[in-house]
């Protein structure tokens, strides 16, 4: 079992719940519908995930395997399905065809309007949830995209970290926040101080805890590791790092010239001012949206971004959308290269990191490592060495 003694004693599980779902299963343990009795808990649940998910990547549409859905619910998921979409919680967008196992489900815009934070105290779910802690379970996964050591090391670190509530809770009051991102921060930082923590590997090679969805800036300032304060180290310019380096495997396919200037400015931190100074962005997260809308958009030339970075790099950008267009989705490149990023951070920096200090906490968000500020710099000379080595891969 994986040492995770607060999580592992919860008593609740902090959960999301939409007001309009919300008055109708308040104080109520069941409800029936279509002839069936349907446990209050697991519509709770349900809802809170799909909402989570939601936070977590910003989509509102999701497929739902009917085994999944039938291991943690039971085999009336289609009923606790079908009360969500009788209740316009969730609509069902296509249902279950051949050669596809999965429905694919929307969030009512409605649903994300008004949200409330409950306990949910379902034994039976706290079970499970408990199982996500264990040994066994982390061997089930499966998972190709991460070390097992490094996996189990990076679970097992998750209850070292804590929050300054109080802080960072005003932190929150104190934004001019549209309420639904409002709710998403508190109950983020609520679940940190409960220790509700939670934890998903994806298919593309990330892994998402409460601390991928906080503010950054609560991230810097408000969370400890065994209640010592942190220090953040991230990787600069990752996603155009990883660019490079899939450039430099497709030489024929773009201008060498470009390329060579692509890169320098990339090795260098110039890039996004180099883009700043042809096309006057006005401050870092604007110029930082080209290169996103360039890399994870569609590349359509109607949208400004596009057009700046197709005059300062057109092979570049004319291989981005062949690129895309080969592997039959516009979000190809950008599972490649959260692929390459996580395969960089977890296989090279977080292994090296263990192997090094065995038992220094951490924990990771995408591209970056934070740490307690006393490991900040030993931590640090292993990150800038593999660094070193990756940039060196872009030597020719």
């Amino acid at each position: 079992m994986v040492s995770q003694k607060e999580v592992l004693d919860k008593k609740f599980i902090l959960s999301y719940v939409p007001e309009n779902l919300y008055q109708n299963i308040e104080n109520h343990e069941k409800i029936f519908f279509k002839g069936q009795s349907l446990k209050v808990p697991y519509i709770i649940d349900i809802t809170h995930i799909l909402i989570r998910k939601h936070f977590q990547t910003g989509f509102t549409s999701f497929n739902l395997e009917s085994r999944i859905l039938r291991d943690k619910y039971g085999s009336k998921y289609n009923y606790y399905l079908d009360y969500l979409c009788h209740k316009k919680i969730i609509h069902m967008v296509s249902n279950y065809q051949s050669g596809k196992k999965s429905r694919s489900y929307l969030l009512d815009d409605t649903t994300l309007k008004h949200l409330n934070i409950i306990k949910n105290r379902d034994n039976v779910l706290l079970k499970k949830y408990r199982k996500l802690y264990s040994i066994d379970y982390l061997r089930k996964i499966n998972y190709q995209y991460i070390p097992f050591d490094v996996m189990k090391k990076l679970v097992n670190y998750l209850d070292r970290v804590s929050i300054d509530y109080e802080k960072a809770q005003n932190y929150i009051l104190d934004l001019n926040l549209p309420e639904n991102q409002k709710i998403k921060n508190i109950h983020s930082i609520l679940s940190l101080k409960e220790k509700n923590i939670w934890y998903n590997f994806d298919n593309y090679g990330r892994l998402h805890t409460n601390f991928t969805t906080l503010k950054s800036d609560i991230r810097d300032q408000h969370l400890l590791i065994d209640n010592e304060q942190t220090k953040e180290i991230d990787i600069v310019n990752s996603q155009p790092i990883f660019l490079s380096i899939l450039l430099s495997k497709n030489l024929n396919e773009v201008n060498k010239e470009e390329y060579l200037n692509f890169k320098e400015l990339v090795l260098t931190g110039n890039l996004y001012n180099y883009i700043s100074s042809n096309f006057g962005r006005k401050n870092k997260k604007e110029t930082k949206k080209v290169m996103y809308t360039v890399l994870f958009g569609t590349n359509h030339l109607n949208k400004k971004e596009n057009k700046i970075f197709n005059e300062l790099f057109p092979s570049i950008f004319n291989f981005i959308k062949k690129y895309k267009k080969k592997n039959g989705t516009y979000k190809a490149l950008a599972y490649n290269l959260q692929r390459s990023e996580s395969k960089f951070v977890f296989s090279e920096i977080c292994k090296e990191i263990i192997h090094t200090y065995p038992g220094l906490p951490f924990f990771t968000v995408h591209d970056s490592i934070t740490v307690k500020k006393s490991d900040y710099n030993k931590v640090k000379k292993i990150f800038d060495v593999k660094i070193n080595q990756l940039h060196s891969m872009l030597e020719f």
